[in-house]
């Protein structure tokens, strides 16, 4: 009996072992908030590090103006997105526990002059942390 029971322990402890294994997939948004037509998104990257920062923002910043996420379909109902704010984790079982690894901002030049990320690509800024990023060609 105390074989059996230690056989099914240590069973369920390597398939808790097996859940938890990272596996390296496209970046996908776990949670969106839209305040008016400003979008905050939480971002997982699904990688074990961030190589290029910069490169990786534009990635993201295409990845939403395609609406091409997995999880989450942005609702474009009143339009396109005019900011995007993304906090950016390596995991999805970062997200509760640990500070994220980048964050995002892509607003536009001028507010109030209803610019967004579809139509006015031009007239948007891109931070990466907090710093300003040459624009991407």
């Amino acid at each position: 009996m105390k074989k059996i029971f230690l056989a099914c322990f240590i069973g369920v402890l390597l398939l808790q072992g097996c859940g938890e294994e990272h596996i390296p997939t496209d970046p996908d948004v776990v949670s969106s908030i839209s305040m008016e037509r400003d979008q905050y998104l939480t971002v997982i990257a699904n990688r074990a590090k961030i190589e290029n920062k910069e490169e990786f923002a534009w990635e993201l910043i295409e990845m939403c103006q395609n609406n091409s996420f997995h999880t989450i379909k942005l609702s474009t109902d009143s339009g396109y997105a005019t900011s995007l704010h993304m906090n950016v984790y390596l995991w999805k079982d970062e997200v509760e526990e640990q500070q994220s690894v980048m964050e995002i901002k892509y607003e536009p030049d001028v507010f109030d002059m209803d610019y967004d990320i579809i139509n006015d690509s031009e007239h948007f800024k891109l931070y990466v942390d907090g710093n300003l990023v040459e624009q991407w060609q």
